[in-house]
């Protein structure tokens, strides 16, 4: 027990000082999206950056780093934002930690964090695809790391963009030419059998896009579709 207790203790405190240490010259991004069946779920977010590049300032990089900034940024009818922290005990740089309970993933975009993404969850038989197309970031630097990982609700993941562990989520490292062009995630699989629809919801389901998003998604979007199809119809194949 003892040394069980030891174990845990010190690979808390690597991840600790990982995030502490690693990379404190650029900014740092980490977003853990767990959705349920029926599309309702949980946003956890950290981003880090250093302090003398925030300088005091409400937004840096777009991102807010104060507690109303975030909070006007990320919440919503849709998004209650909870466990809200920022840290400063480390001089050298700042620590933003927080997480969004959201109601229904197609309608995160509600927040003006999220407007100018594109997301769609589309059922096909038994088969779901989820696309997620993100806005272009042109105001990332190479140093800076965005990793953004998916939980979905079954582990039957039959097909992905990202990098899929043995269990039910999806990741995706991203670089600055991603962030530039706007990132698009899509992953498909199959239906549980209890994966109900989210209650109240319309048409919309099928696409249910941001306002004032980037021209480049009107074009990205048929091409995800076909996408997606292309996989739902490859894993029927097999």
């Amino acid at each position: 027990m003892h040394k069980k207790f030891l174990g845990i203790s010190f690979c808390i405190m690597i991840i600790t000082a990982m995030f502490s240490f690693s990379n404190v010259y650029a900014l740092n991004w980490y977003q853990i999206t767990t959705i349920n069946n029926n599309r309702s779920g949980k946003i956890k977010i950290n981003y880090l950056a250093k302090a003398s590049d925030v300088k005091g300032s409400e937004f840096y990089k777009g991102l807010p780093f104060t507690k109303e900034a975030i909070k006007s940024t990320f919440g919503s009818d849709n998004n209650v934002i909870g466990g809200l922290s920022i840290n400063t005990n480390n001089p050298t740089d700042i620590s933003i930690s927080f997480e969004i309970a959201f109601k229904d993933i197609q309608k995160i975009i509600s927040a003006p964090g999220f407007s100018k993404s594109k997301i769609t969850w589309y059922k096909n038989g038994d088969s779901t695809v989820f696309l997620y197309l993100m806005e272009k970031k042109t105001d990332f630097s190479a140093d800076d790391q965005v990793v953004y990982t998916f939980v979905l609700p079954t582990t039957d993941i039959t097909s992905t963009t990202g990098k899929k562990a043995k269990d039910n989520t999806v990741t995706y490292g991203l670089n600055i030419d991603n962030l530039a062009r706007g990132a698009s995630f899509v992953m498909t699989f199959k239906n549980s059998k209890d994966n109900t629809e989210a209650a109240g919801t319309d048409d919309t389901s099928k696409t249910n896009s941001g306002k004032g998003g980037c021209g480049l998604f009107g074009i990205e979007l048929p091409l995800l579709f076909g996408l997606g199809m292309f996989f739902v119809k490859r894993s029927k194949k097999k």
